[in-house]
């Protein structure tokens, strides 16, 4: 087995750990943020704001919220106008504030997983400790 394959495979194990975690953080306070909608189905799922599958936000808890499964759905396929409209009326200026630190973000040096693990377990740990 290469060097390079054994780096990869360990940044994608702390990725996968990082992600673990930052779900469960989300899920923490233990109820669906859009539960004024009605209808709550399902598990609590730490749902990202601005997209994960490239966003160096991927793992900042600002970028969370906790929604019910249906909800989830709903913010992420639902119709953008209302799903917008819901979320600048109940978090006003959070969209904003992340959409420029995502864009002040790109081409930042590598993300340092092993230092991102280790913050939210803090987080984790302070979280469980205050409930």
């Amino acid at each position: 087995m290469s060097r390079r394959y054994i780096k990869k495979s360990k940044s994608r194990r702390l990725k996968a750990k990082c992600d673990l975690l930052w779900g469960k953080i989300i899920r923490s306070k233990g109820y669906c943020e859009a539960r004024e909608l009605g209808g709550c189905l399902g598990f609590l799922d730490g749902a990202h704001i601005i997209k994960r599958d490239a966003s160096p936000l991927r793992h900042n808890l600002e970028n969370g919220i906790s929604l019910c499964r249906k909800h989830h759905f709903w913010f992420d396929k639902g119709v953008a106008m209302e799903v917008s409209e819901w979320f600048n009326k109940k978090f006003p200026g959070r969209w904003e504030k992340l959409k420029e630190m995502d864009y002040l973000a790109v081409g930042a040096n590598k993300i340092d997983y092993e230092k991102v693990l280790k913050n939210l377990e803090r987080k984790l740990q302070d979280v469980q400790e205050s409930q």
